[in-house]
C-alpha cells in the first residue's frame, strides 16, 4: 500500500513530516511517496521562493527521519505544471498492481471526468453533515452544501469507488442532523464511511 502526499512544500516544516507520518501510520501504508510540485497551477508562490529542486533537497532531509517516507522527483521531472492527473497516470504505469485512491477535495464533473480516466480508483469527500442548515453554520459563505451534494453524486455517476463520511460531537450537531447523515449514507451507498469522534481544539 502506497500513499502519495503532494504539494509545494515552501518550506518543508515539521508540520509535512508530521502529517505524513501520521497518514502512513493510520492507513498501515507500507511506504509514503513525498512528491514536491514542480510549478503550482493554482498558486503563485512568493518571490525570493526556493527552486524546485531545492524544495526536493529539503523534503529529502526530512524524509531521513522515516525510511518507509521517500521522496519523490515525478513532478519536478516533468515540464509545466504540476497537474495531479498526469502524476496519476505516471504512477499508474510505474505501481500498475496499485488502486489509487484521492481525497482532494470538491472539483468540477470535469475534473473528476479527467482523475477518473486517468486511472484513479477512488475518492473520499466526506459530507460532514447532510443537514443544510448545519453545514452553513460550519463553514464560511463561499462553501455551500448544494455544491458538495453534487460532487459525491457525479463521484458515484462516474464510477469512482466512493467514501464520505461525518464527525459526531460536531458544533450545533443535533439527533436530527445525525439521523439526516445516517439516511444520506444509505442513499449513497459509498464504498467506504468514515464516522469519528469530533474532537476540538484546546
Amino acid at each position: 500500500r502506497i500513499g502519495i502526499y503532494s504539494g509545494t512544500f515552501n518550506p518543508t516544516h515539521v508540520g509535512h513530516l508530521r502529517g505524513a507520518q501520521y497518514a502512513r501510520e493510520a492507513l498501515k501504508l507500507d511506504k509514503l511517496l513525498l512528491i514536491p510540485d514542480k510549478i503550482a497551477p493554482h498558486k503563485q508562490l512568493p518571490a525570493g521562493s526556493p527552486t524546485s529542486r531545492q524544495r526536493l533537497e529539503m523534503v529529502t532531509l526530512a524524509a531521513q527521519a522515516d525510511p518507509r517516507i521517500i521522496p519523490c522527483d515525478i513532478e519536478i521531472r516533468r515540464e509545466g505544471p504540476s497537474y495531479t492527473y498526469e502524476t496519476i497516470l505516471q504512477l499508474k504505469e510505474r505501481y500498475p498492481e496499485c488502486a489509487v485512491t484521492l481525497s482532494v477535495g470538491e472539483r468540477s464533473r470535469e475534473s473528476y471526468q479527467r482523475l477518473y480516466d486517468a486511472g484513479a480508483d477512488r475518492y473520499l469527500l466526506r459530507h460532514e453533515t447532510a443537514d443544510s442548515e448545519h453545514y452553513a453554520m460550519l463553514h464560511p459563505k463561499e462553501m455551500k452544501f448544494e455544491t458538495r451534494m453534487r460532487c459525491l453524486r457525479n463521484l458515484r455517476k462516474i464510477g469512482f469507488q466512493t467514501g464520505c463520511g461525518f464527525m459526531v460531537g460536531s458544533p450545533y450537531q443535533t439527533v436530527d442532523s445525525i439521523v439526516k447523515d445516517l439516511r444520506l449514507i444509505k442513499s449513497l451507498s459509498p464504498e467506504m464511511v468514515g464516522i469519528g469522534p469530533f474532537i476540538p481544539h484546546s
